[in-house]
């Protein structure tokens, strides 16, 4: 297809499941000028981006110096900003199996009007530092939410630990923060945007994102976009366990910034510890307790070392059999119980 006619694709990267990525998509959705088609409902390829750039780089240092490739062709980069090109012309095949003239008309636009932004989104920031590298021309939307709320989600939908998923909110997290603070004042365009921001105030959230994607919003219909169905919510989570992807319209109880109401002191203060200058680089604030700092924090030292302790363990056991950390411990001439 031709692409110069093509619309600008917009990548949505949420900082984890249950951020709100499904929601803003079907936001986003609604508008005149912007298309999500399907059928590749998470992308995912930012997240894997970093096996590919590796791949390019070890390719690079495999030839032989006097070639003088870098000099003659460019750095590994060049190679890797090709690669990103393909991607988007395989995105961009999602337009050629359908037809959009009755949906754009059903969202406010005309049948000769073709869409100008191309939706993809995926719930994970991993391989972030790699955007630009991939996709220097395309928009980009980073979609945070608060932590507590990301983790209380994930645990009532998925089971997720709270340990393990407080510590890879704050991991993401300041993947964000350092891409903010890499390319805030390069010649790069990105948009922060804040999950809570969107639920709250959503008609002036929008409006921004639309400026960023270069759309007007006169044709927007926000009456319309506020009954957006909801998925894959933490409330909606079937009486068998299995979390409800279908739409669901919401109800008077539906209220996602509240889901961590029901955490103790306890949970504040691990949760404080873990990712708190995070949370204040994204103005989100923290339940403080004044007593007990000293034992608090003792307390936190403790749980870090417990932590670090099972992952060493697991990584151990890992690379080594439970027969051989049998033998590890009592002599390699032993047998184990089973042999």
């Amino acid at each position: 297809m031709d692409t110069s006619q093509s619309p600008k694709i917009c990548f949505l990267l949420g900082i984890d499941q249950r951020s709100g990525t499904n929601f803003l998509f079907k936001l986003l959705d609604q508008h005149p000028d912007c298309v999500g088609p399907g059928p590749i409902w998470e992308d995912r390829f930012v997240a894997h981006s970093g096996s590919i750039a590796e791949w390019a780089r070890k390719i690079f240092t495999s030839w032989n110096p006097r070639w003088n490739v870098e000099k003659s062709l460019g750095q590994p980069e060049v190679l890797l900003g090709l690669f990103g090109d393909a991607i988007e012309k395989f995105l961009r095949l999602q337009l050629e199996k359908q037809s959009f003239s009755d949906c754009q008309v059903d969202k406010g636009g005309s049948k000769e009007n073709k869409p100008k932004v191309l939706l993809t989104k995926t719930p994970s920031v991993k391989g972030l530092d790699n955007f630009f590298t991939f996709f220097p021309n395309s928009h980009l939307i980073l979609l945070v939410r608060d932590g507590r709320s990301v983790v209380e989600s994930g645990v009532r939908s998925f089971d997720w630990n709270y340990e393990r998923s407080m510590r890879r909110w704050s991991e993401r997290a300041q993947m964000i923060i350092d891409f903010k603070n890499r390319f805030d004042h390069a010649d790069r365009k990105f948009l922060i945007v804040r999950y809570e921001d969107v639920v709250s105030n959503e008609t002036a959230t929008l409006r921004k994102i639309f400026d960023y994607l270069g759309v007007g919003a006169e044709g927007y219909d926000f009456e319309k976009a506020r009954d957006v169905d909801v998925r894959g919510s933490s409330d909606l989570k079937k009486e068998n366990g299995v979390v409800h992807w279908g739409g669901a319209k919401k109800t008077k109880d539906f209220s996602p910034l509240d889901r961590f109401d029901s955490w103790d002191k306890k949970k504040h203060e691990r949760f404080n510890w873990i990712a708190g200058p995070q949370m204040a680089e994204f103005g989100y604030e923290l339940k403080q307790f004044d007593d007990g700092t000293l034992l608090s924090d003792l307390k936190n030292r403790l749980l870090d070392r417990k932590f670090y302790l099972a992952i060493s363990g697991q990584k151990l056991s890992k690379y080594c059999p439970k027969r051989s950390l049998f033998r590890l411990a009592i002599g390699s001439k032993a047998k184990s119980p089973q042999g």
